[in-house]
């Protein structure tokens, strides 16, 4: 009678190691001991892991070279942080051309096109500064990037085209 009771036992472990088996499952067999603390992981250390069974579908594959992070400083700002900036120095400019000071406007008018040439207002601040200093070439050749930048804004093609006559009238 006591050799009937071990035998189902006995056929219940090995169909649990079988059922971990073919669904993917270790079992840790290892005792736990809660007066440890978990271990501490060094960000450079890897965790270990548990070993596991591979399953008999499956072949051991490889593990994938070890990166190490770089620490670089990106050589130029990221673009929002580029059209950010060169907004400020554009807003910085438009002070100067308030006080009829083209010189200095047209310095920082210079490095916000150089940070973000797809700005068409920056060009046509340009021209303006142009057109205050009387160089009717300089203004005309900001006017026409400006026109190109901004040919879908309505608005600012209305400004340009207004701008453009003033320049034109620079000649007479």
């Amino acid at each position: 009678m006591l050799n009937n009771a071990k035998q189902p036992h006995m056929a219940v472990v090995p169909m649990l190691l079988l059922l971990s088996i073919l669904s993917g499952c270790s079992i840790d067999r290892r005792p736990t001991t809660p007066e440890m603390p978990p271990p501490i992981l060094s960000p450079e250390a890897p965790p270990e892991m548990p070993p596991s069974i591979p399953g008999p579908e499956t072949t051991p594959q490889p593990s994938p070279p070890e990166t190490k992070p770089q620490n670089r400083v990106p050589e130029t700002p990221a673009p929002d942080a580029r059209s950010k900036t060169a907004l400020e120095i554009s807003r910085q400019a438009l002070l100067y051309l308030r006080k009829q000071q083209p010189d200095p406007a047209i310095n920082l008018l210079e490095r916000s096109i150089n940070l973000n040439p797809h700005n068409g207002q920056t060009y046509f601040h340009m021209a303006q500064a142009w057109i205050m200093k009387g160089n009717q070439d300089q203004a005309l050749e900001f006017n026409r990037m400006a026109e190109i930048q901004l040919s879908t804004d309505p608005e600012w093609r209305a400004r340009i085209a207004a701008q453009r006559k003033i320049i034109e009238g620079m000649g007479l």
